[in-house]
Parts: C-alpha cells; sequence; structure tokens
C-alpha cells in the first residue's frame, strides 16, 4: 500500500473478483471495504456505523449491501437506512 498525493493505494481491480469483498487496512484501527459489482468497484469504510460490524461480513444485492444486522447502504451513492 503506498500514499501519493493523499491517495492511498490498495491494489488494482482484478485483485477482487466480481460479487466478492475486501477488507484493507489502513492504518491501526481503522479499514476500508472494497465490493467488486460487475467490474466497479465500491469502496466504504469497514465499519457499520449502526453496530460496528464489519461490512465486508454483509450480503450485496443490485447495489445494496445489507450488513448482517439489517442495516442497508446502497453502494451507489452511499447512502444508508434502506
Amino acid at each position: 500500500m503506498t500514499s501519493e498525493n493523499g491517495w492511498v493505494h490498495v491494489g488494482s481491480p482484478s485483485d477482487i473478483s466480481p460479487g466478492e469483498s475486501r477488507a484493507v487496512k489502513i492504518d491501526a484501527g481503522r479499514s476500508v471495504a472494497l465490493f467488486n459489482l460487475d467490474g466497479k468497484i465500491s469502496a466504504t469504510d469497514n465499519q457499520c456505523p449502526h453496530m460496528g460490524y464489519p461490512l465486508t461480513r454483509g450480503v450485496v444485492k443490485d447495489g445494496v449491501l445489507t450488513c448482517e444486522h439489517g442495516r442497508s447502504f446502497d453502494l451507489e451513492c452511499g447512502r444508508g437506512g434502506h
């Protein structure tokens, strides 16, 4: 992982297969969740703001991520509360 102009390189799109997710540690105690949705990578904080669970343990359907306890987030726009 390298930092350039404020951006952190965490890998390439080919590192995550379509339909899969991956958590990438950014610093101590913080990780980012990456999701491959039909070849398009979406990223979000890996910690659910409601209960703190890792979002990579959730299920993605039609671009909406639903975490283990039922809270949903639109991966296209980031809006929650679905």
